[in-house]
């Protein structure tokens, strides 16, 4: 792997391009016995810095190959796509050759979630300093849907925390209703440090050469991740609590950033990293069918769900197609409407 040059991050120049060409490099078994797969270039951003892997799909032209990507993982400087070729109606095994052209495509649900999700952690970074707690500096963050947060360093009094709770909620909704353009460039040390308000975190070199991402008029900050287009995309911020331990304070926010179906979607990606055929959760098509079947049921709305919702859903809905419908235990409205749509289209359909 020494020889390999490193994988072009071509989302570092278009967080919104998800559909591409590139060349392969190499297709090896990786260390857990799934196939892995080095690119030239890629749209893919790989898990790290809080946030989750994108996960799609890579064709080759010249035959009816099919790469399903499940997780990306970069590793001193190379990208690895790691998952398994769709079987299809030929006997022999898939082949990919070094230097093939290929065609990567991205799941969209799901990365527009994810750029939800961390565009929402910057946002909140922004308001930190407008309802006086800029002192507290940002440090470890998670943007997965399952719990986001983001931890400052230092501490707050507690006879604060629920007065400013509502203000993080009020200025973050101002800040998403005004909306402003998010951007991301890889600059000099000097011009990242301009734009990030004079100065930088100390874990940047001098000598390198800083992605920063903005948002708005406001100062930007190191990030090698994919956010959304406007400010006004996020759609919707709740804090729903601030914990101080041991000189940290802790903002869990729920990014309520996302759609059902962008909800639903991503939690399903998560059931099973290796399908085994004839499984509810198998590449055969059975949860995926089920996928496309909510645009059917017309539930994407602009409500904004969260992941215990897709959870239940999800556990109902492979019932509904293994079994049939069964009643659940401490269902939301959402999901008691859902059901009841479910019964609906049942009828209908048969």
């Amino acid at each position: 792997m020494d020889s390999i040059e490193a994988t072009k991050l071509t989302y570092f120049d278009d967080m919104w391009k998800l559909h591409s060409k590139t060349l392969l490099i190499s297709c090896s078994q990786g260390e857990d016995g799934r196939c892995a797969l080095i690119l030239d270039s890629t749209i893919f951003h790989p898990q790290g810095g809080g946030q989750p892997s994108d996960t799609g799909f890579v064709t080759h032209g010249a035959s009816d190959l099919k790469f399903i990507v499940q997780d990306a993982r970069l590793k001193d400087g190379l990208v690895f796509h790691y998952g398994f070729f769709e079987k299809s109606g030929n006997d022999e095994d898939p082949e990919l050759r070094k230097g093939q052209e290929v065609c990567l495509y991205v799941d969209e649900p799901r990365r527009n979630l994810n750029s939800r999700l961390h565009s929402a952690g910057h946002l909140l970074d922004i308001c930190m300093g407008k309802v006086g707690w800029g002192h507290l500096k940002p440090g470890k963050a998670y943007h997965f849907p399952d719990g986001p947060f983001v931890e400052y360093k230092g501490a707050v009094p507690q006879n604060e925390i629920q007065s400013k709770q509502k203000e993080l909620e009020m200025e973050a909704s101002a800040l998403i209703s005004r909306g402003g353009k998010v951007s991301a460039a890889v600059l000099s040390y000097e011009e990242a440090s301009e734009l990030c308000g004079g100065s930088l975190p100390d874990y940047i070199p001098k000598e390198s050469t800083p992605r920063i991402v903005k948002l708005g008029e406001y100062p930007g900050c190191p990030c090698g991740g994919t956010h959304v287009v406007d400010i006004s995309e996020i759609r919707s911020l709740k804090v729903g609590q601030i914990r101080t331990k041991k000189g940290m304070t802790k903002d869990a926010a729920e990014f309520l950033a996302g759609t059902f179906y962008e909800t639903f979607g991503f939690y399903l990606s998560f059931l099973d990293l290796k399908p085994k055929q004839g499984t509810v959760t198998s590449s055969d098509g059975s949860l995926r069918d089920l996928t496309s079947l909510t645009v059917f049921w017309k539930l994407i709305d602009n409500s904004s769900w969260n992941m215990p919702d897709a959870a239940l859903i999800v556990v109902d809905m492979i019932y509904f197609r293994t079994y049939s419908i069964r009643p659940g235990m401490n269902e939301s409205p959402f999901h008691h409407q859902f059901r009841v749509h479910l019964q609906e289209v049942s009828v209908q359909k048969n």
